[in-house]
């Protein structure tokens, strides 16, 4: 016991993690909300005392030695760098708040940068968890931290464009502009029945459109059925949907998820397994792997227009993700296969 933190095997877990982002440890503050480790390294073991008293020590530090990024590893220092508030010592209390304050489990949070207290706080799984559960979570810690080195160098996300028609003259121009595109990424979000309410394309990674139904139909027909080549995320269940309610879906020929299983099997392709284990090949995952795009998977709607604005984000990033798949893509293409 060197009382250090992460020297042991999660330490070594944390190092490598580090050395493949290129990030020296010297350069870095690492420390612990509590400042020695529990009964049974059982959160749940520490006391109310040493919860409350390691927050306010944390806090005193980071208001003392800003920093342009803070990486929480783990649900609760995540939680508690992200609010400046002590984490709840039950697990399931724990992953309660984090659902009602940012949106999912920690599994799900990592990966994305919020405004926290103390500057830009992102969301990582701890070293501890990768050793019980290597796959996907190593690659992710890693991924996770360069970004988070982007974030230092002032790479924060790019200002983009989500929105909806508000009126039958906006789907009407918004359509021609993207008649001319030869690529489009689409995206729909239905309601409890199935039925599409509303379909959004993108041209770009810059900007996406909701077209909302049934007020749309005419410029969402005439897109789908449009010569350019269509991008979705989980296309089978997308087309599916929009052909069972009549609409003629052309030239489907991308779907980021499959080509995502091409480039990594192992983490793409777990799909008989379950909760931490699960095959990762979400939107939602794939965006903070392959982009900067700030959270926004948060499905409690208070308004309709909250779900036509996330509709036009998941077309841009449906597109981004589709663009920045295209490098490994192209290493796999270039691959020989020897037969002896």
């Amino acid at each position: 016991m060197r009382g250090e933190p992460f020297v042991g095997d999660a330490g070594k877990v944390l190092n490598a993690a580090l050395d493949g982002a290129g990030v020296s440890r010297s350069v870095i503050l690492i420390t612990n909300i509590v400042d020695k480790r529990p009964p049974r390294d059982d959160w749940g073991a520490h006391s109310v005392e040493a919860i409350t008293f390691g927050t306010t020590r944390l806090c005193e530090l980071l208001n003392g030695a800003p920093r342009r990024t803070v990486v929480g590893l783990g649900a609760q220092a995540f939680y508690a760098c992200a609010t400046g508030e002590p984490p709840p010592r039950s697990e399931r209390e724990l992953t309660a708040a984090l659902a009602a304050r940012f949106g999912g489990s920690i599994t799900e949070l990592r990966g994305y940068v919020w405004d926290g207290p103390f500057g830009p706080t992102m969301a990582a799984v701890h070293p501890a968890f990768v050793l019980r559960t290597w796959l996907p979570w190593r690659a992710t810690l890693q991924w996770d931290l360069e970004k988070a080195a982007r974030w230092v160098r002032g790479c924060g996300p790019p200002q983009r464009v989500s929105r909806f028609c508000r009126n039958s003259s906006e789907a009407a121009a918004a359509a021609v502009s993207f008649l001319r595109a030869p690529l489009l990424a689409c995206d729909i979000e239905t309601d409890g029945g199935c039925a599409p309410v509303c379909v959004a394309f993108a041209a770009s990674a810059d900007e996406g459109v909701t077209f909302v139904l049934p007020r749309d139909r005419a410029q969402v027909a005439e897109l789908l059925a449009s010569p350019a080549d269509k991008i979705f995320q989980n296309g089978q269940f997308d087309v599916t949907v929009l052909r069972r309610h009549d609409f003629e879906v052309r030239n489907f020929a991308h779907d980021v998820m499959l080509l995502w299983h091409a480039v990594e099997p192992l983490i793409a392709g777990r799909s008989g397994d379950t909760g931490s284990r699960a095959s990762q090949k979400s939107l939602r995952f794939l965006a903070s792997v392959f982009t900067d795009e700030p959270f926004w998977k948060d499905y409690h709607f208070e308004r309709e227009e909250d779900r036509w604005t996330l509709n036009a984000t998941d077309a841009r990033v449906t597109y981004e993700v589709f663009e920045r798949l295209q490098k490994p893509l192209h290493g796999c293409s270039k691959a020989k296969i020897v037969v002896i």
